[in-house]
Parts: C-alpha cells; structure tokens; sequence
C-alpha cells in the first residue's frame, strides 16, 4: 500500500487526543468513607467493570475513527512496485490530433480546445524534470523530420500546448503511436506513458499506405497508453472525395469532362445537394446532387475553358457543419503556342514539317525547332514540351539520358522508326526511357497481300475525339477501315508487352500506334516512319489530323497542374536557375525559393500549409502552378467503432491491455493516478469509518445511560 497524499499521515498524532481526554477524567479523587453507604459496594462492583470495559472501547473507537479519517485524506492505493513508481522519472508523450477536424463542436465547445484542456489536465500530474514530448499529429509521418525533443519545464509545457492550433494537415493516428514507440524505446526512465488526444475519426484510424511495416514495431510492455476520445456530437459533413479530369484533350474552347466523386458522410440523406464549379473565379457550372448518407456519389460536369494560359479551378459545396472540405482546388495550363522540337535529317522530317505547317493561324499555334541528333543540345530537350524523333538508331548516352529524364518529368515524345532503325542497336541504346522491345522490322510479302492496313483503332482513346463521324451500324472495325488508310508493306514490330497500349492495329496483328508511359510523361511509338520508304502513309487523310492530335495529347500532362495534399512538398521545375524565383501561395506571398545547385533545374518546396492554387514565378511571370487541398481522409469526420481501433493498435504493436480509454476528459486525473499506483481505498476508509462512529454514538449513548 502506498499513500497518494503522504503528508496528511501527519494528522495521525491526532489519535491521541482521545487518550489525553481519557486521562484527564481519570484525575484521582479524595475518597470519604461513608458507613450508611458500605453496604452498596459489593453492588456496583460488577456494574463499574462494565462501564470502564465500556469507556475503554470508546476510547479505541475514536481513536480508530480519527486514524480512519486521516488515513482517507491521505489516500491509500493497492498496487506493486509502487514505491519505486513514486520515485521514478516518468516518460510522457502527448498526442494531439491538430487536424481540421478538431475544428468540429459539441455542447462543451471546440474539439480543439477540449483536447488542450485535457493535455493539460495531463501536465498537471506531472512533475518537474519529467521528459515531457508534446507531439501535434501535424508534424509526424513526414519523410526526414527528426523526433522531437523533451521538454523538462513544466512552465514550457503548458505553453506549447496552449499555442497549439488546427491545421491543414492530415496525418494517421498510427503514425503518432509509431513514433511514440520509437520515444520510449530509447527512454531509460521507469515510468513510460503515452496519451493520444483526438476524436479518433475514421479518417485518421484507416491504415497509413506508407507504413508497410509497422507490424514488427514493439511498445514497452510496461509502457502504459491512454485514449482520450474528443467530441459526442454527430458532424453532418460533406466532401470531395475525388475531381478527376477524363483522359481527354484539353484545349481552348472544346469541352472536357471534370468527374467528381462527392461523399455524404453523415448518417442523413441529403436532397439538391449544390455543387458549384468556377474557372478563374466565374462561376461555370452548378447542379443539386442527391447524396444518400454514407454513400459516395459520381457526378460529370462538361467544362469548356475560353482562354488559353492559366485556368484556376475551384469546386465549391454547399455549407455543412465543417467548412474546411468544402472546396477543392485544380489548375490547368493551355499553351499560347506549343512548343515541338522535331529531330532527323531534312529528308526523314520532310513530311511532318509539312503537316506541322498547317496549324500555323490556329488560335493554339506551334513553335518547332529543328535539329539533327549530334546537334541536340541539353536546353533544346527541357525548354520544349514534345520531341519528335525520325529514324532513330544508336545516338549517344548523354542525349538518351537527358531525354529519359525529359520523359520522365512530364514531356512528350512522338517516335518514327526508319531504315537505320535497327533491333539490336536500338533496343539496347533506348532502353533507359522504357520504349517497347522492337522485336523486328517486318517486310509484307508472300500470298496474294503486299502490304497490310489498319484493321482497328481504340476509338475511345483521346487522339480519335472528333476524328471519326460515327453512325450507328458502323462498327469499331468497319470506322476505322473507313478512312483512306495507308498501305504499309515494311513496318517496325514492337512488342506491347503488359505495359503498352495499342492504340491502332494493323491487319496482321502488328501494332500500327503504341501509347507508352514512363514516369510523368507520354510516348507514342509508329511503326512506320513519316516519309514513303515503307508506306504511303504522309500522303493519306489520317497523317495530318493524326500528328496534330498527338502533338496535342502528349502535352496532356503540361496541362494538368500536378495537385498535392496539404503538407506535401513539391518539386518546382524551373526553365533557369539562374533568373530570381517564387512561389505566390494563395494569400498572395511570394515565397522565394532558394536557386538549385549546380546544374539542376528543380527545387524542393515545402510551404504547402493552405489549400489553393500557388504559381511559381520567374523574374515575375508566371511558369507554373500547383494546387493543394485538404487530404479526402480528413472528411471522413464518424467516430471510428472499436474494431478499427483495434486493428489500428495492432498494426503498430500495442498489447490491448496496455490501453485505458477515458471517455470523460474531465476524469482523467483519477484515472491516471490509478494507473499509476494502483486502486485508491479512501472511499473504504471512509465507509468503515462511518461505520465506526455509528457505533460509537451508540455505546455512548449507553454509557450515559448506566452512569445516570
């Protein structure tokens, strides 16, 4: 047994005043014989023994009675090692959930605020030279960023969670609990506690996909971990879950298609649900959604941009009880000009400038540069948006590895084999940007068929928008035979494999077109070359409109603006280190960013913190932008139910019997303390005491009785 409140074991001296008053009336009297009287003697005898035996257990009950007392004030606990516990340093890690959605109410106020409250109800139990780490669940789960350090001065403490505020950033409760474990694994203090302080959502309990290993993550077996869940009112929310912009062509003035995907995450249906979309702050579309509870919902809307350069996108909700998901922010850049470096001798690049030529006096015309492949210098590759390559071989490394990390970081590329194209020398040669094996180059002949034509196309792919005039009856095949076709009688067979799409098939099996990912960026692989050495194919319909939609869809990706979560960095390109650059985030603040070193043309940049749209600036202008929004997750705003929390502590290696859930913030203090040393027995001290002083009002009363 130890005591809680040592000090009042001082109050024990009190047990003797019922001694001293006893002894006081036992003061020796004068005794005066009287002989009419003697006679009576032998009477009382009997009777005078039974009120001392009487007195005598008067005096042990109030004795008892105020040992009982001070006993109780002292508050006694039951609980092993104590002794070393009362002395030993204690390890501490405070959690707190800093996320918007803390930002959510109930009838004792702000879940924010209440969590504040409850950490320092926490602090208050501890004492000075304590390692103390304060931990907002906004700082953890970032790649690189160092553990926190103790904090020993109360004072600092109570500080550090009185400034704390809620934040953008979404992170995963087991994220806080991963890096508690690693806390306490180097602690050397006896005492090792951690208490997480959120509204345990279920978007913070779903597993994090970037912790594939958490399973072989052990907690201290004696470390002791507390839940103090935050909130009792049900949040009706809604949010975006999803805005994705259909792989199409996104030019100035034609439609595309923005899919959005709209969660109901509350337990009541909503009716007419407005959803509004704007474009450069004009208000473009809006529409009422019916969103049954707890469903997601699928929804299209047919945009059509009017201008070309930066378009800022925003998708607003209607209002809810958390505003913070109501908005969800995309970027799109269609370019004044396109911008195409088209590689190989004049005679390979013939026909295609001929075609390129014709867009000239469009409103979205092209710049083309030209060059052969010993001439290609590093700044031609990155300042372009789509490189062209003809009759392709064995160019030199440095050339394939600028143009694997063109590829790779978001630009296009448009290849036409040729004679000098080669299996063996270019396979090897090209490897670096992933293009599909070229198995052979194919000569037509044999039988009655001198050469093959197109046999199919993937008419839904992007390229083929606006191309083909469907009717009906008409077939995939029966369209694409439709067109004045090209008669190839020498083709470049490439092998798709699992990661290439075929987009155009000729009548042998062989693909005609190849769509190719790699990285960021976009490829589209001919079987063919763009000049009459083995085909008619510049000569035909399909050669002009179909070089104009590639072009066009390889710079899908320079339009989309990457979008990122709240709390993510991102890496800014720049076109040249050397020219001063910023990032205006959406207060509109330039934030400088620091030069690259050496010869690298990107940067890192970390200050994510506010959703909206951020533009990175050159000397001034305007070069790129980005998008950041709240991570979908942190809309998921239901309590998350027991079996999830257990799933949660077992991902990271918690023994459930290690947990203690305090429901009532406002009890925590008991709590913790009954953890710490054990099952307080004052209330028992009391019971027995009350007890005791019963009786004593009963012999007492008896006593006066017999001597009367």
């Amino acid at each position: 047994m130890t005591f809680l409140n040592p000090l009042v074991l001082l109050g024990l001296a009190a047990a003797a005043i019922p001694i001293i008053l006893h002894l006081i009336h036992l003061r020796k009297l004068r005794i005066i014989e009287f002989s009419t009287l003697s006679f009576l003697k032998e009477l009382q005898k009997t009777k005078i023994r039974r009120l001392k035996l009487r007195q005598l257990l008067l005096l042990i009950l109030r004795m008892l009675l105020v040992i009982l007392i001070v006993l109780a004030f002292a508050r006694p606990t039951l609980k092993g090692h104590f002794a070393a516990e009362s002395r030993a340093q204690t390890t501490a890690v405070l959690i707190l959930d800093d996320s918007y959605s803390m930002t959510a109410s109930d009838e004792e106020g702000e879940y924010i605020g209440q969590a504040k409250d409850a950490a320092l109800n926490i602090v208050s139990l501890l004492k000075e030279g304590d390692d103390v780490y304060v931990v907002p669940l906004s700082t953890v789960g970032r790649d690189g960023t160092p553990d926190p350090t103790p904090i020993r001065d109360m004072a600092v403490v109570r500080s550090v969670v009185g400034d704390l505020h809620v934040t953008s950033i979404h992170r995963h409760l087991e994220d806080g609990l991963l890096l508690a474990g690693r806390v306490l694994s180097r602690s050397r203090n006896f005492n090792k506690e951690v208490f997480l302080i959120s509204d345990f959502q279920e978007g913070s309990v779903i597993p994090n996909p970037s912790n594939r290993k958490v399973s072989d993550v052990q907690f201290d077996p004696d470390a002791r971990i507390f839940f103090l869940p935050i909130g009792k009112k049900e949040v009706q929310n809604f949010g975006i879950k999803s805005a994705i912009i259909q792989n199409s062509i996104i030019e100035s003035n034609k439609s595309f298609t923005l899919d959005l995907a709209l969660g109901n995450f509350s337990s009541t249906d909503a009716r007419n649900y407005l959803v509004s979309i704007f474009l450069n702050g004009s208000r473009v579309s809006q529409r009422g959604i019916d969103l049954p509870a707890g469903q997601i919902v699928r929804s299209e809307f047919s945009l059509i941009p009017r201008s070309s350069g930066f378009l800022e996108g925003m998708i607003e909700l209607e209002d809810d009880d958390l505003l913070y998901d109501n908005r969800f922010y995309f970027s799109l850049h269609l370019p004044e000009r396109l911008r195409v470096l088209l590689v190989g001798t004049d005679a390979d690049t013939r026909y295609l400038s001929i075609a390129l030529a014709t867009r000239t006096g469009e409103s979205s015309t092209l710049k083309i540069e030209r060059a052969q492949y010993n001439r290609v210098t590093a700044s031609m590759i990155t300042n372009e948006d789509v490189v062209i390559l003809t009759n392709p071989n064995q160019e030199s490394t440095p050339f394939l590895d600028l143009l694997a990390g063109f590829v790779s970081n978001g630009g296009g590329l448009l290849l036409f084999p040729g004679p000098k194209t080669g299996p063996a020398t270019f396979n090897k040669a090209y490897a670096p940007l992933n293009i599909p094996t070229l198995s052979q180059v194919e000569t037509i002949s044999g039988g009655s068929a001198t050469f093959v034509e197109i046999e199919k196309a993937e008419l839904r792919h992007p390229l083929f928008e606006g191309m083909f005039e469907r009717s009906n009856q008409q077939s995939a095949k029966t369209e694409a035979r439709s067109l004045e076709t090209p008669r190839i009688h020498t083709l470049a067979r490439f092998n798709p494999g699992t990661k290439a799409l075929p987009v155009i098939a000729l009548s042998n099996g062989a693909p005609f077109l190849l769509e190719q990912r790699s990285g960021s960026g976009r490829m589209l692989i001919a079987c063919i070359p763009a000049t009459l050495e083995w085909s008619d194919f510049p000569l035909k319909g399909l050669f002009v409109p179909l070089v104009h939609r590639s072009l066009s869809y390889l710079t899908q990706e320079q339009v989309r603006q990457p979008n990122l979560f709240a709390g993510d960095p991102v890496v800014v390109k720049l076109s040249d280190p050397r020219v001063r650059a910023s990032v205006e985030t959406p207060q509109g603040v330039d934030a400088a960013i620091a030069r690259p070193s050496g010869s690298n043309s990107s940067v890192m940049f970390s200050e994510t913190l506010q959703p909206g749209v951020y533009t990175v600036r050159e000397n001034a202008s305007p070069v790129s932008q980005f998008t950041v929004n709240v991570d979908p997750d942190e809309s998921k705003t239901a309590r998350a139910d027991a079996q999830s929390v257990g799933a949660m502590t077992n991902r990271v290696g918690i023994d459930t019997g290690s947990i203690t859930t305090i429901d009532q913030p406002a009890s925590a203090e008991q709590i913790v303390l009954q953890s710490r040393f054990g099952i307080e027995l004052w209330k028992y001290f009391l019971i027995v005491a009350l007890v005791i002083a019963v009786a004593e009002m009963i012999i007492a009363r008896d006593s006066g009785r017999d001597v009367t």
